[in-house]
């Protein structure tokens, strides 16, 4: 769709995922890419003190060493979503975006419609 999206890596083993560390600037969300929604099948690096080894080993296995995206952390104003939804018959439909509110990386609520600021 062209949206603007921030730097991001796709890693499939450990080594990878340092290699993703490094070239990123330290600070990444490592998301999985099956099963994980709302902070569930993620990992934080370099938030409070630098990614070191020892810590990209340990997301890697927090993670279960499975396929992920380490995503580039961004300063952002805010995170909004929009719902589509398509029947069998492929008739598509999409629902206002809702604003969202996290707490520990973990979606606590959301506004619908989003708003701003």
């Amino acid at each position: 769709m062209g949206f603007p999206v921030g730097p991001f890596r796709v890693v499939n083993s450990e080594a990878e995922l340092h290699e993703a560390v490094a070239a990123l600037g330290g600070q990444v969300s490592l998301k999985i890419g099956r099963g994980g929604y709302d902070g569930r099948g993620q990992a934080q690096l370099g938030m409070d003190a630098p990614a070191t080894d020892e810590a990209v080993t340990a997301a890697w296995q927090r993670i279960d060493a499975r396929a992920a995206v380490a995503e580039q952390v961004l300063d952002l104003d805010c995170e909004i979503s929009v719902m589509a939804a398509r029947n069998p018959a492929g008739d598509v439909r999409t629902y206002p975006a809702a604003r969202n509110h996290h707490e520990n990386q973990i979606l606590a609520w959301s506004v619908l419609p989003a708003a701003y600021p």
